[in-house]
């Protein structure tokens, strides 16, 4: 299923201006591509992050940046996507919160084998690269609450202090049940 971005008028028309009549289409023929979420930048850019599929069991992380009209911003990433296969089996970006000197992308990872999942947290620079001095991995964070336990974020937010707080569930093998979950991390990640 390939992902879709429309652009509208304030009367709930296609706005024809945007992509093709209204409509941009990011064909993948591996697979399916989905985006969760997007930012309007100050120069009216569109940030919009997901995954793309590498096979029909491997997703990896997508961010994309658009022009105002609908097309790739082709100074971003490559061609206008930055593209991050995390560790070979499914990565989902899910949550974009913008900085004045990047974008912090947050959302998760599940190993080949499908086990359990972990939260990332990455930042890119405003290019589209990772930014190397961010995080405990050369630009990125990815963590777990146990070897054991499934955690997914759903949502994140930047505090005054510049602390990263993530809220979402972390599924325990031991109880089977979801817990509530909050991480924080520091402004390095």
């Amino acid at each position: 299923v390939p992902s879709h971005d429309r652009s509208l008028n304030v009367d709930g028309t296609l706005d024809a201006t945007f992509g093709s009549n209204g409509v941009f289409v990011y064909g993948n023929t591996l697979g399916g591509d989905f985006m969760y979420d997007l930012e309007v930048l100050s120069d009216d850019k569109i940030l919009i992050c997901g995954a793309t599929s590498l096979s029909a069991a491997n997703t990896q992380w997508a961010v994309w940046r658009f022009l105002p009209n609908g097309t790739l911003d082709a100074s971003f990433g490559t061609g206008g996507v930055m593209q991050w296969e995390i560790e070979g089996g499914e990565d989902y970006a899910r949550e974009i919160i913008v900085q004045n000197d990047g974008y912090l992308i947050i959302g998760g990872s599940m190993p080949a084998g499908f086990s359990n999942e972990r939260i990332v947290v990455a930042k890119l620079d405003l290019n589209g690269a990772m930014v190397n001095t961010f995080g405990t991995n050369g630009g990125y964070t990815l963590f777990t609450t146990s070897t054991q336990d499934d955690v997914v974020s759903r949502g994140a937010a930047i505090m005054p202090n510049g602390n990263i707080f993530i809220v979402g569930s972390s599924y325990s093998m031991m109880d089977n049940m979801d817990h509530a979950m909050i991480a924080v991390l520091d402004n390095n990640g």
